[in-house]
């Protein structure tokens, strides 16, 4: 699964770590709540607020390499484990 989380300002990222536990590649917002949780090629993808070409193409960026899906995936689920990862 693939979740994009876009957000125009700071707000609590719930929804992303609850999409990270869940082993979902997440694309997000570069807004501080997401900064926090999401390393970009690490933990996930990061695109500009208000940038519809960048999101599209990180979307398309993790649909395309099954590798970078899948040690993100890993490294989602022990930050929203606590059992690792994370900046």
């Amino acid at each position: 699964p693939l979740v994009a989380q876009l957000a125009n300002e700071s707000e609590n990222p719930r929804a992303l770590l609850e999409a990270m536990a869940a082993g979902a590649a997440c694309v997000t917002t570069d807004v501080p709540g997401n900064r926090e949780l999401v390393v970009p090629g690490e933990s996930g993808l990061r695109v500009p607020t208000a940038d519809p070409e960048a999101l599209a193409e990180a979307i398309l960026r993790l649909l395309a390499d099954a590798g970078l899906r899948a040690r993100v995936d890993e490294i989602e689920r022990a930050i929203s484990t606590g059992t690792g990862g994370g900046t």
